[in-house]
């Protein structure tokens, strides 16, 4: 693909495979509006090319396979898109931006500057990514996901609450999945790293730098503050959490609505309850606060007999 712009019209028809009589013809934008692209004088297609453009109709129907923009959509022309890329209506990317090859972003979507999408994703309607998202490849992320905010760091000084800088990245690994409403803030210097093939549920809060290991599927409405670390192939059950800086261990399961203040959680482990026990404990407990007000009574009882 061709880095830009400008581009000369002989270097975009090398690319396309088409031909010109116009080689040195320099093309300074790229652009979408109402009308659609083909050649002049045309109104087919769905994207469009600046008015410095002047080629023949095999350039044109070429350049319209490799990008659709749909009107309404605002696409820098400092940006770089691969071939196939798709921009839905009143979508933003902005310059430096990064689309893969045959990736979709849908209508309403914001990518901002420096952002890196890999090939084949999808941008779901509303989806945001901020400055620092690398997303790898086959990544999904749905409608209303915020990736890339501001992450949560604060200090008390002097009875004021200072903000912490947040300027490091969030990085997702291929093939994963973040679901709608989902937020995972970016690092305060180095990554926030989700790992390859993971599942992050709707409603999720992802904080500074946590790490999530690869297959990890983590349910709606879970918690991890800043720093938690996620081991591979692990289960976190729906409104499940940690306290900070805590670290799982590979294959560790919370069962919903888990809440674990252990610091090291062992490989395998399976935790549930609040505060979190090992299952079979949490069974156990669950089953005896069910006894305990006959336990209760029958005291009262055997109390009142010996009076």
């Amino acid at each position: 693909m061709l880095s830009g712009p400008p581009w000369r019209l002989d270097d975009l028809a090398r690319v396309f495979g088409a031909t010109t009589d116009r080689p040195d013809l320099t093309i300074t934008r790229l652009g979408a509006r109402p009308g659609g692209l083909g050649p002049p004088g045309s109104t087919g297609g769905k994207a469009t090319v600046g008015v410095e453009l002047r080629g023949d109709g095999e350039l044109y129907q070429r350049l319209k396979d490799r990008l659709t923009l749909v009107p309404g959509a605002a696409v820098s022309a400092e940006a770089w898109l691969g071939q196939g890329v798709t921009v839905g209506a009143g979508a933003v990317v902005e310059s430096g931006a990064r689309l893969g090859d045959r990736s979709l972003v849908g209508p309403c979507c914001f990518v901002a500057s420096g952002v890196e999408v890999g090939e084949e994703c999808l941008l779901e309607p509303g989806a945001v990514l901020l400055q620092g998202v690398r997303l790898g490849r086959r990544v999904r992320v749905a409608s209303g996901a915020i990736l890339g905010s501001d992450g949560y760091g604060y200090v008390v000084d002097q009875g004021q609450h200072l903000k912490i800088p947040q300027v490091g990245l969030v990085e997702v690994g291929d093939d994963s999945v973040i679901e709608s409403g989902v937020c995972i803030d970016r690092a305060t210097t180095t990554s926030t790293r989700i790992g390859r093939e993971v599942r992050i549920g709707s409603l999720t809060q992802i904080g500074h730098n946590v790490q999530v290991g690869d297959r990890t599927v983590i349910g709606e409405q879970v918690g991890l503050p800043g720093s938690v670390h996620v081991g591979q192939d692990c289960r976190l059950g729906w409104q499940s959490g940690t306290l900070g800086h805590v670290e799982l261990g590979d294959g560790v399961e919370l069962l919903p609505r888990c809440g674990s203040m252990r610091k090291k959680v062992p490989p395998g482990a399976v935790l549930a309850g609040y505060p979190a026990r090992d299952r079979q404990e949490a069974v156990e407990v669950h089953a005896a606060l069910h006894r305990l007000p006959q336990a209760l009574k029958d005291l009262e009882r055997l109390l009142g007999e010996q009076h």
